[in-house]
């Protein structure tokens, strides 16, 4: 029984341990050479026995088409949180379930932590001191701080809350939007619930933490970069289909945003992206869950996942009820 995954990255830290998951049940997995996204029609053109598919990218195209590619497909296992290019509605109707790893392998904590590396890079210009340095340069021009600032998270589910609390321990205080509070947490923490156009005012860093709906595309534009402080740091380590990239761009290169931490974009790879030529723009690779503790566990938790569906079981994480 094979089971198909589009990453020949996947498992490298985990081998042993999926081979002694994998192995007793008679399963094996198929990795695929990488080269970018998998299109609809690249997900075409594989065999269609395939009862479980992994997926790795963000960016694989799961259609009604696909899945009616594989007429034994039991189970999409997404490899990270967003599912946003898998038809759900698709798949449930076909009986197919849908996970991903929201819960259980410490994305939270991973992907805070790269927000924060982010904040604290833009708002003391570590890129361009060390480059100056570098140089032989010796300009020690003043920066940021972060006590006493305030930090507005957008969406704060599990990763917006780790983020919150790290936030906290540098002395940040901290304003949040949410269509569903916690009230709780936000007490405990001593976070305030707002308003999104109270937020975009109130804030000096914005981080954006929610997962990609039908109703969220494009929600920060140029009317929310123009409500925002003047010289406020904006970070995206979520989806880049929530911001409207060219007036990112505008609000970069104009200053109104003194920096910009992205880890996601529009189009992955974002070759060509004007974002990638502002100094004062931090690029990574939608790496933010690259971790080798998260990735294990990520590893695990979809290969686990697709067992059980295998085995007539109802997943972890599921995205849809059968």
């Amino acid at each position: 029984m094979e089971m198909f995954v589009s990453s020949s990255e996947f498992g490298v830290n985990s081998q042993a341990a999926i081979d002694g998951l994998l192995g007793p049940l008679g399963m094996k997995l198929v990795r695929h050479c990488n080269r970018g996204p998998m299109s609809e029609a690249d997900l075409l053109a594989l065999p269609s026995h395939y009862r479980a598919l992994i997926n790795y990218s963000s960016h694989d195209v799961f259609s009604a088409k696909v899945m009616d590619h594989f007429p034994a497909l039991k189970i999409i296992a997404r490899h990270g949180v967003g599912y946003d290019s898998i038809d759900v509605r698709a798949a449930s109707d076909r009986g197919i379930w849908i996970t991903n790893t929201r819960q259980g392998a410490g994305e939270d904590r991973s992907v805070s932590d790269l927000a924060m590396a982010m904040l604290l890079a833009l708002s003391r210009n570590l890129i361009p001191f060390s480059a100056a340095t570098k140089a032989g340069a010796w300009e020690r021009p003043l920066s940021g701080d972060l006590d006493g600032q305030t930090m507005g998270i957008i969406g704060l589910g599990k990763i917006g809350k780790m983020t919150a609390k790290k936030a906290r321990a540098f002395g940040i205080n901290v304003v949040a939007f949410d269509v569903v509070r916690d009230e709780r947490f936000a007490a405990e923490c001593q976070i305030s619930y707002v308003s999104f156009d109270e937020l975009l005012a109130a804030a000096d860093f914005i981080s954006l933490h929610c997962p990609l709906t039908d109703g969220n595309r494009a929600m920060i534009g140029a009317r929310e970069f123009a409500r925002m402080k003047q010289g406020a740091i904006f970070i995206n380590c979520a989806r880049g289909q929530l911001v409207d990239e060219a007036a990112l761009y505008e609000a970069a290169k104009s200053g109104k945003l003194s920096g910009v931490g992205v880890d996601v974009y529009y189009d992955e790879p974002p070759k060509g992206n004007p974002l990638l030529s502002l100094p004062n723009v931090i690029a990574t690779p939608h790496i933010a869950a690259y971790t080798q503790a998260t990735m294990t566990g990520m590893d695990m938790l979809v290969v686990t996942a697709c067992a059980d569906a295998l085995q007539g079981k109802q997943p972890q994480n599921p995205v849809n009820q059968l």
